[in-house]
C-alpha cells in the first residue's frame, strides 16, 4: 500500500504468480474460480470516500470472447439455482435463530465462512419478537476492534431500510456511557416516549413497524 492508501492485488494461478508480488490471491482450478467479491466497510457513510476499483487483464487476449447460447443457458440456470439456494439457506438460518428469540448468541464461524462470511469478522445472529408496548435492550462493552456494527434484518437476512430509518448503529455513531459500554434499544417508537431515562446514553434502533424479525 502506498502513502495515499492505494494498492494493487494480483489474482492468478500459482504458475502465473508474478515474482516478488506482495499482494497476491490464488485462483482455483477445481472448482474453477469465477467470482471476485469486494467489500468495503463504512463507519461514516456521509464523509468516508468510496473506493475506486478497476480490473486490468495483464496478459493474453484483452477483448472478451463472444457469448454463446450455451453460456447464456448455463448462466440462467446458475442464476435460478442461486436464487433458490440463497432463499432456502437464509430461511433455514432464520428458523434456527427462532430457537433463541430475544437473545444474541455467537454464530457458528464455520457455517458463516462456508456461506461467504468474512473469516475476520465474528457474527452474532438471532430473532427478536416485540409487542407494541415492549422494547428489547442490549447492553454491551465493545472490545477494541477496527469496527463493529449492529443492525436489524428481515427474515431473509436483508437489512431493513437504512435510508429512512435508524436500523443500525456502529462504533462511530454509538452513544457511549461513562464506563465505555453501550445500550441498544430496539423498539417500535422512540424509547423516550416509553419512559426510558434520557440521562443514560442509548441508541434507538427502529423496528420500522415489524413485530418480529432478525
Amino acid at each position: 500500500m502506498d502513502k495515499d492508501g492505494n494498492f494493487e492485488i494480483v489474482v492468478s494461478s500459482e504458475e502465473n504468480k508474478p515474482a516478488g508480488c506482495k499482494n497476491w490471491m490464488k485462483t482455483l482450478s477445481d472448482p474453477e474460480s469465477a467470482m471476485l467479491i469486494v467489500r468495503q466497510t463504512y463507519n461514516d457513510h456521509d464523509n468516508e470516500i468510496p473506493a475506486t476499483v478497476t480490473i486490468e487483464k495483464l496478459e493474453g487476449q484483452t477483448l472478451p470472447t463472444p457469448v454463446t447460447c450455451e453460456q447464456v443457458d448455463e448462466a440462467l440456470k446458475k442464476s435460478a439455482l442461486f436464487v433458490g439456494g440463497a432463499s432456502f439457506m437464509f430461511a433455514r438460518w432464520a428458523k434456527g435463530f427462532q430457537k433463541h428469540v430475544n437473545e444474541l448468541p455467537l454464530f457458528d464461524q464455520e457455517v458463516s465462512n462456508k456461506a461467504g462470511g468474512d473469516p475476520n469478522i465474528r457474527y452474532f445472529h438471532s430473532y427478536w419478537r416485540l409487542a407494541d408496548d415492549e422494547c428489547l435492550v442490549i447492553s454491551a462493552t465493545p472490545p477494541k476492534v477496527e469496527t463493529w456494527n449492529f443492525q436489524l434484518n428481515n427474515h431473509w437476512m436483508e437489512s431493513l431500510d437504512y435510508r429512512y430509518y435508524q436500523i443500525h448503529v456502529n462504533m462511530h455513531m454509538a452513544h457511549y456511557r461513562k464506563d465505555k459500554s453501550i445500550r441498544i434499544v430496539i423498539a417500535h417508537s422512540n424509547p423516550a416516549e416509553l419512559g426510558l431515562e434520557n440521562a443514560d446514553a442509548y441508541d434507538w434502533i427502529n423496528t420500522t413497524g415489524k413485530p418480529l424479525s432478525l
